[in-house]
């Protein structure tokens, strides 16, 4: 079970998005992924990830980079590099390679700044890379 305390509350996050509360409220009607979905009762309202929110009412406009990074980790979890028979650091590294393009070419800017779901397949990337396998030949 996920603990109440997590998380933004949906009038904080509402603040910090620049939006009303109604409208949160029906992002989420609509799909929108909270953390702890509320009850009736004092203290017991729904909670938020305030930049999971943030990414799905990006997607949600037609944004395609965050589109993009939610596909990109579901492929991953998927367990495409199963099937394909690679390293699951190769195929995190392939990943990244892509997102970092299609960032360059949405922006046109270089990418600095990777957003969370692309930093957890980074940290997989970097463990096969210090672990030697980035160089070896197979």
């Amino acid at each position: 079970m996920i603990d109440e305390e997590h998380g933004h509350s949906l009038k904080e996050a509402a603040e910090a998005l620049g939006i009303d509360v109604s409208t949160l409220r029906r992002d989420i009607a609509a799909g929108c992924p909270v953390v702890w979905l509320g009850s009736v009762g004092r203290g017991k309202g729904s909670r938020v990830d305030l930049e999971a929110v943030r990414r799905w009412r990006a997607g949600a406009r037609g944004e395609v980079l965050p589109v993009l990074e939610n596909a990109l980790m579901a492929v991953f979890q998927d367990g495409v590099h199963e099937r394909v028979k690679m390293h699951p650091g190769a195929v995190a590294y392939l990943l990244l390679k892509i997102y970092e393009r299609a960032y360059e070419q949405e922006r046109s800017e270089p990418l600095v700044d990777l957003p969370v779901e692309m930093r957890r397949l980074c940290a997989i990337c970097l463990e096969w890379i210090e672990g030697g396998n980035f160089y070896r030949e197979e």
